[in-house]
């Protein structure tokens, strides 16, 4: 986590769960099932005194083992985008070089 939220050295985590609307929602905006993993998610919460200030979580894509993508997304509390990250995948190398990563960061709700 700590690369995904830079200056950050605590974290702490909880695992979600949709309800049956948001699985819909979700599952209208896919055109597919979710996968279980999808179901759960688990946000990453970077703490500075104690305190929640940002939130990120992990997203995965895998198509085959050749066409696989995971890639993080830290937003602060405030809902401005930290940083958005290639973190693995077989994609990895060609990913991190898209020229449309870095246009996320300091977007918020109303950008």
């Amino acid at each position: 986590m700590e690369g995904l939220f830079e200056g950050f050295k605590t974290f702490s985590a909880i695992e979600g769960s949709l309800n049956n609307e948001q699985l819909k929602f979700l599952e209208s905006k896919l055109g597919t099932t979710p996968l279980d993993d999808d179901k759960f998610p688990t946000f990453y919460f970077a703490q500075r005194d104690g305190k929640r200030v940002a939130v990120g979580q992990l997203v995965s894509q895998r198509a085959s083992a050749e066409n696989s993508l995971v890639v993080g997304v830290a937003v602060s509390i405030s809902g401005k985008v930290l940083d958005v990250k290639v973190i693995g995948g077989a994609l990895k190398d060609r990913a991190s070089q898209s020229p449309t990563l870095p246009l996320y960061r300091d977007k918020g709700l109303d950008s």
